[in-house]
C-alpha cells in the first residue's frame, strides 16, 4: 500500500471519531421532543394595595388553557389560580386578589392546562403597608379662623398622591361631624363648629394611579379658635385726615376687601389717628391691623367704653420691609371696650401710612 493511501485512510478514521459526538450537546433536547406550550397570559398587569395586589391578564381561546401559575420570591412563594372564562371583564381581563406582604415583588406568570404550560410571562408590582404609610403627611393647616357666622380653615397645598383628608370636630350642639375635603380645595368652611372644641384630620392617599387601596397619615390633633372674628357690619370710622381717592376712605378698614384701604392725607404729617366705632361694647380678646406696603411703623392702640377716657393697651412696631403685614395685639383677658383708637406714631417713608384692614377677635356677650 502506498504511503498516499495510507494518509488518506488515517485522516478519513479521524474525521469519523470526531463525528461521532457531535449530537452529545444537544442530545437531551432531542430525547425530550417537540415542546408543546399552550396560550401564554397576555398584557399582564400588576395594582398594589394595602398588603395586597391585583394581578389582571388578558386570556387566548387556546381551549386547553385550564389555571395560572404565578410565582415570586425568586420561584420559593406561588399560587395556582383557576381560569373561569365567564369571569372576563368587558376590557378582556381576568383578576385575582394576592395577599402579600408590603414589598416590591418580581412575578413570573404562565398557563397550566392538561399537563402543558404557557411561556413564562414577567411583570413587576409592589404592595404597601405600614412603611409606606408611615411616611405619609397630614395635610397642613395655614390658617384656622373663627368668623362669628363660621370657622374657616385655610390649608397648604396637598402632598403628592393626595387624595383627600378628613375632618372629625365638635359641632355647637356638642355631637360629633365629619366631613371629606377633596386634596383640590384651599379653602374649607364650617358653619356648625363649637368655639374651643376639638378638630382632628388626616389624610388619605393612593400609592399609585389605580391602587386597590387608599393609606392613610397619622391624625392631626387641635381646636377650634376660642374666639371669633367680631362681625363689622356697621361699624363707623373717623380719621385724623384721609385721602379717599387712595384706596377708598376710612370705613374700607372692614369692608372684607383687601384691594382697598386708607390713606393718610398726603400733606398731613405725623401723628395720623383712626377712631373705630364698634356700636355697643364687645368683649375684645385681640386686635389685628393690617398695613399696607412696608410704610406703617408704629401704631398705639387705645380703647374706650360708653364715651370715657381713651385707655392704652400696648403697641404694634412692623418690620422694615415692602411686605404687607399683620400684626396682632392680643389680651390676657377679654377687655371691655366700644371704641377703638388707632394713633400713628411712626412711618418708614413718612408721612404715608396706609392700612389695609383692623380685626377685632372676642365676642359679643
Amino acid at each position: 500500500m502506498s504511503i498516499k493511501n495510507i494518509i488518506t485512510q488515517a485522516f478519513v478514521s479521524l474525521l469519523l471519531i470526531s463525528c461521532g459526538g457531535m449530537n452529545d450537546n444537544i442530545q437531551e433536547y432531542l430525547d425530550r421532543g417537540e415542546t408543546n406550550y399552550i396560550g401564554k397570559a397576555d398584557s399582564i398587569k400588576i395594582f398594589g394595595g394595602k398588603e395586597r395586589v391585583q394581578i389582571k391578564w388578558q386570556i387566548n381561546d387556546d381551549p386547553r388553557i385550564e389555571t395560572l401559575k404565578v410565582v415570586w420570591n425568586e420561584r420559593s412563594d406561588s399560587i395556582i389560580v383557576p381560569v373561569n372564562r365567564s369571569n372576563i371583564d368587558a376590557d378582556g381581563y381576568l383578576n385575582h386578589i394576592i395577599e402579600i406582604p408590603e414589598g416590591y415583588y418580581t412575578f413570573e406568570v404562565c398557563h397550566l392546562g392538561l399537563g402543558y404550560r404557557s411561556i413564562r410571562e414577567t411583570a413587576y408590582g409592589a404592595s404597601y403597608g405600614e412603611v409606606y404609610r408611615a411616611k405619609l403627611q397630614t395635610r397642613r393647616v395655614k390658617n384656622l379662623t373663627a368668623f362669628y357666622d363660621r370657622i374657616e380653615i385655610e390649608w397648604h397645598l396637598p402632598s403628592d398622591n393626595e387624595q383627600r383628608s378628613t375632618l372629625r370636630y365638635e359641632t355647637a350642639a356638642g355631637t360629633a361631624a365629619e366631613i371629606n375635603v377633596p386634596s383640590n380645595e384651599n379653602t374649607t368652611t364650617i358653619n356648625n363648629g363649637k368655639l374651643g372644641g376639638d378638630l382632628s384630620v388626616v389624610s388619605w392617599y393612593l400609592p399609585e394611579p389605580q391602587a386597590l387601596d387608599e393609606l392613610n397619615s397619622d391624625t392631626a390633633e387641635m381646636k377650634f379658635p376660642e374666639f371669633f372674628r367680631l362681625n363689622r357690619a356697621g361699624w363707623t370710622a373717623t380719621a385724623s385726615d384721609s385721602n379717599d381717592g387712595d384706596g377708598g376712605g376710612v370705613n374700607s378698614l372692614f369692608n372684607e376687601d383687601d384691594n382697598t384701604h386708607w390713606h393718610n392725607d398726603y400733606g398731613a404729617g405725623l401723628p395720623h389717628w383712626l377712631e373705630i366705632d364698634m356700636k355697643g361694647e364687645k368683649n375684645v380678646k385681640a386686635i389685628s391691623v393690617k398695613r399696607r406696603g412696608g410704610d406703617l411703623k408704629k401704631v398705639v392702640i387705645k380703647t374706650r367704653t360708653g364715651g370715657g377716657s381713651w385707655i392704652e393697651r400696648g403697641e404694634l412696631s412692623y418690620p422694615s420691609s415692602s411686605d404687607t403685614a399683620l400684626l396682632t395685639l392680643t389680651f390676657d383677658t377679654f377687655i371691655r371696650a366700644a371704641e377703638i383708637r388707632l394713633e400713628i406714631t411712626e412711618s418708614y417713608r413718612e408721612p404715608h401710612t396706609p392700612i389695609r384692614e383692623v380685626v377685632v377677635i372676642g365676642n359679643n356677650d
